[in-house]
């Protein structure tokens, strides 16, 4: 029986996962993708002259049942010392169900993380996480200490994640 697909809201997806289940949600897309290359894709962007560019990442994790992709467009306005962005639209992702291609889902907006609901940066929550777990296998287990650039919406996530992974004195 075909359901009817759920069309998810930005406020129904503000904080709903905790930091340390994004980081093992990534954790295990990264380990199904080393075993299955055909997973994932690299992400396609194209560039508008006008400073529009449209992004698409696809992949799947066969175990959580999904697949399917997720699409962001921005207006960039690079500047000398900074990237400026006037317009960040909310990024949408399709969800469809691994097994028969099954729409499951359509979600509009930032999923942000229950420890820090607010905190709305651009692929803040899945950048922070693919970071945790790449800081998990690569530095030190020992290692209690961490430089940070930045101080806005990405670095908060970034020090939340990697104190799931370490601890940071």
């Amino acid at each position: 029986m075909i359901m009817q697909p759920l069309l998810v809201s930005p406020e129904e997806i503000r904080g709903i996962v905790t930091m340390e289940q994004a980081v093992e949600a990534v954790r295990t897309g990264f380990r199904e993708w080393g075993e299955n290359a055909q997973l994932n894709a690299p992400r396609r962007r194209i560039h508008i002259p006008t400073g529009v560019r449209v992004s698409v990442h696809q992949g799947g994790v066969p175990v959580a049942g999904a697949t399917g992709l997720m699409t962001h467009c921005e207006w960039v306005k690079p500047m000398a010392n900074e990237q400026v962005y006037p317009r960040l639209n909310h990024p949408v992702i399709v969800l469809y169900d691994a097994a028969e291609g099954e729409l499951k889902g359509i979600i509009v907006g930032e999923i942000t993380c229950a420890e820090l609901p607010d905190n709305v940066a651009v692929t803040g929550l899945r950048t922070a996480a693919t970071s945790a777990v790449g800081t998990d296998l690569l530095a030190r287990h020992d290692a209690s200490s961490l430089g940070l650039f930045g101080a806005s919406g990405q670095a908060k996530n970034h020090l939340l994640a990697l104190m799931h992974v370490r601890k940071l004195k």
